[in-house]
């Protein structure tokens, strides 16, 4: 095939346009397929640090044992107010 140099050629105005199109269109179909595909790993990445979380905390649960219980159903007592310091 015959090429020439030289000269710049102009390209059409319509196919310019075109060509824009088609550019701006698989831009936004491959930030579109981006976005999901990150969506998609923060929902997973967001399950196991859930997963590990409650692992966690039974874990600790499990640590604490019956003490734990025995601490978190006990009524809490009411908050010493600065007036109550004040008299003693």
């Amino acid at each position: 095939m015959p090429a020439e140099s030289g000269a710049q050629r102009r390209v059409p105005d319509s196919v310019a346009a075109e060509l824009d199109r088609a550019l701006t269109a698989h831009r936004q179909a491959l930030l579109a397929e981006m976005t999901a595909r990150d969506g998609d790993w923060f929902d997973a990445e967001m399950d196991k640090l859930d997963r590990w979380a409650e692992d966690r905390r039974d874990s600790l649960k499990a640590e604490l044992g019956p003490t734990w219980m025995r601490r978190s159903r006990r009524p809490r007592s009411r908050p010493v107010s600065r007036r109550r310091c004040l008299r003693s």
